[in-house]
């Protein structure tokens, strides 16, 4: 190593040091998303932040500026499903910040542009950085821009700086890695102002779980986001009800869906099975295989399997009964190997959710 390397790395060091120590102060800040609940930031205090919103509900876009200059800029614009023609799929996110890389090569001051990972509490995404080449007097010079998945949003990110601002690109992956998504289910007043139902399910998320619960209810179920996305239910029926809930791993096809409900509709898991081979005859459902009823920790557990053509889908429908509410929970998943395989799976995963009453 040479002695200029040597103290230019010194340098850089020293300089770090005071950041490292001092730290700097953030604020915590929740932004509404039509009809998709909030989405919480931590950013920086000296930054302020304004929300766009578009016409018809449409998704909004978050900015955020310097309280005393005008040398920087940063957005962000939470999607859903059906906002856009998204895909919140790590391998599509990472293409489309190929593509776009490609695209802005010819205005960039580096020969090469580096695609990096962004890994956060609750989401994952890519970005890169640039220099513009081209950019005229009262333009921006550096660039960062990326996507981040975030359970069901995809949010697409700009920052735009000048020399002298700081990193700014540092400091937007930060934001990024804060965010959280809370999803409330609401019904509207008769003056048409949103209402939270203290009977309706909650579910956010915090750090790399979902938190779910009812007002009512004293008990929080947590259960690990691992690839797991929240879906909308569209089947109806006894799905139809504002304490369902419903999450899909679109990589390994695991499914996880049920209710919180009063204790005193639940009748035991013997009785409860009953009723369901019950409704599957009456309805002509093929019947369960390889079933069997135990107790997994505080879970009442039903295993069965379903065979279907190339494989065989397991199921676990699992009850927990405390301080007056029942949780059903709905556990499948589909494999081509083996039935203790998919049925491994699946009580690993019962395993890592968490039942607590509230403080």
């Amino acid at each position: 190593m040479t002695l200029r390397l040597q103290q230019s790395l010194a340098i850089i060091t020293l300089l770090l040091i005071p950041s490292l120590v001092m730290g700097e102060a953030y604020d915590t800040k929740s932004y509404p998303l039509p009809n998709h609940g909030k989405i919480q930031l931590n950013f920086p205090k000296s930054w302020k932040s304004k929300i766009l919103q578009p016409k018809n509900n449409l998704p909004p876009t978050i900015a955020f500026l310097s309280k005393t200059t005008s040398s920087f800029q940063v957005l962000m614009t939470p999607l859903w499903p059906g906002s856009e023609k998204v895909s919140p799929n790590q391998g599509n996110i990472k293409k489309n910040i190929e593509q776009i890389i490609e695209q802005v090569k010819p205005i960039s001051k580096e020969k090469e542009i580096p695609i990096k990972e962004l890994k956060g509490k609750s989401g994952d995404g890519y970005y890169f950085s640039m220099t513009d080449k081209e950019s005229k007097p009262g333009e921006f010079i550096h660039m960062t821009q990326g996507m981040y998945q975030l359970g069901e949003l995809l949010i697409t990110f700009t920052a735009f700086w000048n020399d002298g601002a700081g990193n700014i690109s540092d400091k937007t992956i930060r934001i990024l890695e804060s965010a959280t998504h809370i999803q409330n289910q609401s019904s509207l007043s008769n003056n048409g102002v949103d209402q939270v139902r203290k009977d309706a399910i909650q579910i956010s998320q915090r750090g790399n779980n979902y938190a779910l619960t009812v007002p009512v209810s004293q008990l929080t179920m947590s259960i690990p986001r691992l690839g797991l996305i929240q879906k909308n239910n569209t089947a109806g029926g006894l799905t139809d009800n504002p304490r369902f809930f419903y999450f899909k791993d679109p990589n390994t096809g695991l499914l996880i869906s049920g209710w919180f409900e009063p204790g005193e509709g639940y009748v035991g898991v013997q009785e409860f099975w009953k009723d369901e081979i019950r409704s599957w005859k009456e309805t002509g459902q093929p019947e369960a295989q390889n079933v069997s009823i135990t107790k997994i920790g505080n879970w009442d557990v039903v295993l069965y399997d379903m065979k279907i053509f190339k494989g065989v889908d397991g199921h676990i429908r699992a009850h927990w009964l405390q301080a007056g509410t029942w949780i059903d929970v709905h556990l499948s998943i589909h494999t081509i190997q083996s039935s203790q395989e998919a049925r491994d799976i699946l009580i690993s995963f019962l395993k890592k959710i968490v039942v607590k009453e509230k403080a």
